[in-house]
């Protein structure tokens, strides 16, 4: 009788550079059985989207132009991913090119707070795979 090896936990990318945000969505993720690997740049994002199973990927528009990079990035190399972008509701231009450039939901901080264990849920529950 041979025993199937368990499935690995699924994977989520974090682009972000606030460190202590970053250490509550990492803790809300590990309680739901969710790892969560952080990526600085978009290269970083490509490298994991080529040699890993991401079920998707959260990226801050606090970090700027590099977060419409990211998402854009990102979508090309994945037309499927799951793309989550948030950020300070005052950075509204980059929200909104970060939804041009591909990503699926596009949140105020606040609301992706408020609604962070569904969305890291979500996300990887309808990841293909």
């Amino acid at each position: 009788m041979t025993s199937e090896p368990p499935n690995p936990p699924p994977t989520l990318l974090l682009f972000a550079k606030d460190l202590l945000f970053e250490t509550r969505i990492r803790s809300t993720a590990e309680t739901l059985g969710i790892t969560l690997r952080s990526a600085r740049d978009s290269r970083t994002i490509l490298g994991l989207l080529a040699n890993s199973d991401v079920a998707g990927l959260i990226v801050d528009v606090d970090c700027g132009e590099d977060a419409v990079a990211a998402v854009e990035s990102a979508r090309q190399a994945n037309a499927s991913l799951p793309i989550v972008a948030f950020g300070p509701h005052v950075q509204a231009a980059l929200l909104e090119r970060a939804g041009a450039a591909g990503a699926n939901a596009v949140l105020p901080r606040s609301r992706f707070v408020q609604e962070l264990p569904d969305i890291l849920r979500t996300m990887t529950s309808t990841a293909p795979g």
